[in-house]
């Protein structure tokens, strides 16, 4: 579920840095947020590597992860990882869905993006994995 975390997303004022391959710590924030990941998106899938990814440091850190979700199926994710002092588990900001694996991991705005549940707009379910 989304609480105040959403939030942050509006307050993003640094940059992302480059683009780095995924490492244990970044599949971990994944493995944090697939389930959230799987039931706002509607997708239906077991797979969920991290391949790369950009971090913002804010009041926390942002990641912005690129997912392969199936074999020709990506997916670009938001993560907001909380201090390590404020004892909160990372959450799903917002994703993006029928990604390619060459395409640029670059910030979205939020008019591109599923937002997290329960703000405007949130999608009603959308699978890119055929059942």
């Amino acid at each position: 579920m989304c609480d105040q975390q959403c939030q942050h997303k509006h307050a993003m004022a640094g940059g992302f840095g480059e683009v780095q391959q995924a490492d244990e710590t970044v599949q971990a924030l994944c493995d944090a947020v697939k389930a959230q990941f799987l039931e706002q998106s509607g997708v239906n899938t077991t797979m969920f590597e991290a391949i790369s990814y950009r971090k913002q440091v804010v009041a926390g850190t942002n990641y912005l992860i690129k997912v392969k979700c199936a074999d020709e199926m990506y997916a670009h994710i938001l993560v907001f990882q909380p201090l390590p002092g404020e004892n909160k588990p990372p959450s799903l900001i917002s994703y993006q869905l029928d990604k390619s694996e060459g395409e640029e991991l670059v910030p979205f705005d939020e008019e591109e993006a599923k937002p997290c549940e329960g703000e405007e707009g949130s999608p009603e379910g959308e699978s890119i994995v055929p059942s």
